[in-house]
């Protein structure tokens, strides 16, 4: 691990898609019907035939993220379209907050636009994509990309462990990202995290499975012109996809400055924690 960021259940990119209107049982004729894909559904139940994340490390430290899920609905239930959270901060080991700027850029549903709204709330970003007129049937691919600001970190000689790959030192650059996450109602038969920096990464380590897994997944490093690295994993069994991935600081404008703060709340959970030791 690179750097320490505790991993909770609405991590950035780590929120789970859900399909909207598991509740309906049949939709009135009157509702339009979506354009089906050329592949029908692969299964009677939801699932993600794919999850792709692209993340690019800018210059300046901030990531643009883009998720391309190719969605099956299945056939047992109706569904308008998906639910997305993007959490807007994390906690911490040592109880504070660490706060992130999160700006949605775009989201399509098969290439073309598609009605979503987006509601903020100090934890996070809910994007509700789809028309609650129109029911989708087959295979679908959404894409949704938003730039994260504060995100990277400067690596602390302390941070350094005997899993950290050698080319890294304290001073250089980390990002450690849940890409995937592991809260998922339904299988996603495969994932992967393509990232980029302003040079070549130095290293990455990739682990997969239920939170706190330490099990390591697939890394390609130097691929392509940009020297991405590729994180890979099948996710059909559950869990999440998180990586750590380190940069020397010399094709960076400037150093990491991530927002951190007190928690708010930490003296009512200590006063909690009085009253109900266990």
């Amino acid at each position: 691990m690179l750097a320490t960021r505790f991993r909770v259940h609405a991590a950035l990119c780590a929120a789970p898609l859900v399909a909207l209107g598991l509740t309906l049982v049949v939709a009135p004729a009157s509702l339009a019907q979506s354009r089906v894909t050329s592949e029908a559904s692969r299964t009677p139940f939801e699932a993600i035939v794919s999850y792709d994340v692209v993340a690019e490390v800018q210059p300046n430290t901030d990531m643009v993220i883009t998720e391309t899920i190719v969605y099956d609905p299945g056939t047992d239930e109706v569904h308008h379209g998906l639910l997305r959270d993007i959490p807007v901060r994390d906690s911490l080991d040592s109880g504070d907050l660490r706060l992130y700027d999160v700006q949605l850029l775009s989201v399509t549903r098969d290439g073309d636009q598609v009605p979503y709204t987006q509601d903020t709330s100090d934890d996070m970003i809910s994007l509700k994509i789809g028309d609650p007129d129109v029911v989708i049937e087959g295979l679908h691919t959404f894409v949704i990309s938003y730039r994260v600001g504060g995100a990277l970190v400067l690596i602390d000689a302390s941070s350094i462990t005997a899993t950290t790959p050698k080319a890294i030192k304290a001073e250089d650059i980390s990002l450690y990202w849940d890409f995937i996450g592991d809260q998922w109602p339904f299988p996603i038969y495969q994932g992967t995290a393509t990232i980029t920096g302003p040079t070549p990464a130095l290293g990455a380590l990739c682990f997969f499975g239920p939170q706190g897994s330490t099990t390591a997944c697939k890394v390609t490093e130097g691929v392509g012109p940009d020297s991405a690295t590729v994180l890979g994993a099948d996710l059909q069994d559950g869990g999440g996809l998180t990586g750590a991935i380190g940069w020397a600081p010399d094709g960076f404008t400037q150093m990491p400055q991530p927002n951190i703060v007190p928690d708010p709340n930490a003296d009512d959970f200590a006063r909690l924690g009085d009253l109900f030791p266990f």
